[in-house]
């Protein structure tokens, strides 16, 4: 009887142990976090596809992870505001590029501009300008105080500049440093190059793009397309720059390479490194990780600079599945000029954008990491992160492109509550900047703009309901796909279990079934069911 009831038990754990050895083998085939399933062959109308070192290549679900969801749904409002920041350099088509962004906005009044200008004395001013093209002149106020606007140019509240000298110029980093003091409470930071064209309907497409990545924390960012371009679909599968990788030149120099390609993206391809020529975010970016501004006469660099920080700091760059804007290249900018580099400044600068990012042979000592001030790598992932992320070891100086990577998983706890607090606080002061500027007089702070001394009709105190439950995706917009509009709209299906959670369904499931058979024993119960057994035969 008792021998029995043993072989019973040995069945069971002998069931036991090859589920765990099935389980075991089903984990060393699961790919740890970092490495991606090997490389799929595409066809060139594959959805979701990367171009690399071996052709048109599958992205694998896997490159997109589980980033923290959006923490509100402002994206859908009307009432929801986009800031466009722009440092410009003695440009000729700023001014176009600000008409051309308020007339093909599906939300015109949603739409801000903040313009670092540099311009020589008789250079046009931009809103004067834009304002002159839509037949309602503005009037100079003496001893350069700025403009006046008598004959209610639509456009002269939504527009703030901070008007510099060109001799003051010191580069893009430095003039972009400048642009967080034009923001002011709006909800969607989006930076460009001063000569831009933009795509009917651009304010809402990107807000749906930014939607789409199902990330409160990412950036979309690459290199816009050709002007001629921007209604093309780009060799008849949607293909869109991806920035793939850069190049590290001797002295410590890092630029980014030539976008390479993605096509017939389902949504936002994830991407390894940042472009400042578009760069469309939720304005925390823009307030937490400014561009430094004190990196004076700094070029090539800024990108990957600025890339690190952000990463650093738990942002997330992709490159979009649409062309949004498109630009003047080469010849066809409209710039009058460059800057006069000051060379000690810049060997300054140079040592400082080392230091910053930890690069091989700099200046590493508590006093240089100390002069950096807010202007440092975050702390929520590492820079040795980065560097696996990104493929640009910075301490090595060398690289090599990686067109798909995984998203990097990172804690945002306290986070919601601090951008909701700061959201509160930068409403509350903005409203209290409208009610004062309605008491003054028709010439007031409300009708004129100062060098220096910006003004905007204030966006009220609205608050955005907290995210409650699952974030869903957009509405289906038109310039998705068939295949991403599916995702859009069931972004939370029920999937098939992986490989790792089958493996953990596994364990826990023996656990429970050895634990039980133990406890039979334990009890005798075992014995006492092989009796029954034998009497009911």
């Amino acid at each position: 009887m008792r021998t029995r009831a043993t072989a019973v038990e040995c069945k069971a754990l002998a069931l036991g142990v090859t589920l765990l050895i099935s389980t075991s083998l089903l984990m060393l085939t699961e790919p740890i976090r970092g490495e991606l399933p090997p490389r799929e062959k595409a066809g060139w109308h594959d959805t979701s596809i990367v171009h690399d070192q071996e052709g048109w290549v599958r992205v694998p679900e896997q490159a997109w992870g589980k980033p923290h969801p959006p923490y509100d749904d402002r994206w859908k409002s009307n009432e929801t505001t986009i800031i466009v920041l722009v440092a410009a350099l003695r440009e000729s088509r700023l001014a176009a590029t600000l008409q051309s962004a308020f007339d093909n906005a599906d939300v015109p009044a949603r739409v801000r501009f903040g313009v670092v200008q540099q311009n020589a004395p008789n250079d046009e001013d931009c809103l004067a300008k834009l304002c002159e093209l839509r037949g309602k002149p503005l009037r100079a106020v003496p001893d350069g105080g700025g403009f006046e606007n008598p004959n209610g140019c639509v456009e002269f509240d939504q527009v703030r500049v901070l008007r510099l000298d060109a001799s003051e110029a010191a580069g893009p980093v430095y003039a972009r440093g400048l642009q967080p003091q034009l923001l002011q409470d709006e909800d969607y930071c989006m930076q460009i190059d001063a000569h831009t064209i933009f795509k009917k309907g651009w304010d809402r497409a990107l807000l749906r793009e930014w939607a789409a990545t199902q990330n409160e924390f990412a950036v979309l960012s690459t290199y816009p397309t050709n002007y001629k371009d921007l209604d093309k679909n780009s060799n008849h599968h949607w293909e869109m720059p991806h920035i793939c990788g850069v190049q590290i030149r001797s002295g410590g120099f890092i630029s980014n390479k030539q976008a390479g390609a993605a096509a017939n993206l389902e949504r936002p391809l994830i991407a390894p490194l940042w472009a400042a020529g578009l760069s469309f975010s939720r304005c925390h970016a823009e307030r937490w990780v400014p561009n430094d501004k004190h990196l004076r006469h700094i070029f090539s660099g800024e990108e990957f600079h600025r890339g690190a920080r952000l990463w650093t700091h738990g942002y997330d760059f992709y490159s979009i599945t649409r062309p949004t804007i498109g630009v003047y290249y080469g010849n066809e900018k409209g710039g009058k000029g460059g800057w006069y580099s000051n060379s000690k400044e810049h060997q300054r600068s140079l040592a400082r954008l080392m230091t910053a990012l930890e690069f091989k042979d700099s200046d590493q000592s508590p006093e240089a990491r100390a002069r950096l001030g807010e202007f440092t790598l975050g702390t929520r992932r590492t820079i040795d992160q980065y560097i696996a992320f990104s493929g640009v070891d910075v301490r090595k100086a060398v690289s090599h492109d990686k067109c798909i990577v995984e998203y990097v998983p990172w804690d945002d706890a306290g986070l919601e509550e601090r951008i909701r607090r700061e959201e509160l606080e930068l409403a509350a002061r903005y409203a209290r900047r409208k009610s004062s500027a309605s008491k003054t007089s028709s010439k007031s702070a409300s009708q004129m703009q100062a060098s220096k001394t910006l003004s905007r009709k204030s966006s009220g105190t609205e608050t955005f309901p907290a995210r409650t439950g699952p974030f869903r995706m957009p509405p289906l917009a038109s310039f998705t796909t068939d295949a991403m509009q599916e995702k859009m709209a069931h972004p939370h299906a029920v999937r098939a279990l992986s490989p790792a959670s089958f493996c953990i369904l596994g364990m826990f499931t023996l656990f429970c079934g050895l634990r039980g058979l133990f406890e039979l024993r334990r009890r005798g119960m075992l014995r006492d069911l092989h009796f029954k057994g034998r009497r009911a035969q």
